[in-house]
């Protein structure tokens, strides 16, 4: 098992090829809870890397999406010309669209600027691989992760999936 751990703290870049992470994942995870102190270990020691100030997902429903909605209310109030509302209207959804699509652009630059640590994803998913079904210190640690805004989404969707296999 020391040798399994030498290999995920040394090379964690391996850990991107995914037949290697799963391979090395379903190995320590063979372990069972023995393997749980070098997991949480791992965990806590790649935790502040990972942490980002990624932009919130919803940035256009945030601070878009109301105003267009009212603009839009507006064009059908006031516009008598059934043609010109019509136009006026798609303008705007045109304007909604190419807002989002460009907040989506922002969103991904922000992701992929922050750093990614494979670990996370992995310790959580050799957690799931794992036969335990109760176990306190697991689930404090995945619903910590998974409550904190700071980490990627995966990593926060791989622990809300551990919560639901833990029971909570």
């Amino acid at each position: 098992m020391e040798q399994l751990f030498q290999i995920l703290n040394t090379d964690s870049e391996s850990l991107i090829n995914i037949q290697v992470s799963e391979a090395l994942s379903q190995a320590i995870a063979s372990y069972g809870t023995d393997a749980k102190p070098g997991l949480m270990s791992a965990f806590q020691t790649h935790l502040k890397s990972t942490q980002t100030t990624n932009l919130p997902a919803n940035l256009y429903d945030r601070y878009f999406a109301q105003s267009i909605a009212a603009l839009q209310s507006e064009i059908n109030a006031q516009s008598v010309d059934p043609q010109t509302r019509q136009s006026e209207l798609q303008q705007v959804t045109a304007l909604g669209t190419s807002i989002q699509s460009d907040l989506n652009s922002v969103q991904i630059s922000s992701l992929q600027a922050g750093n990614s640590d494979p670990i996370l994803d992995f310790v959580l998913n050799t957690f799931m691989q794992m036969n335990i079904t109760q176990d306190g210190d697991v689930y404090a640690l995945a619903r910590t992760t998974a409550s904190d805004t700071t980490l990627p989404e995966t990593v926060r969707g791989n622990a809300l999936l551990l919560l639901a296999k833990l029971g909570g």
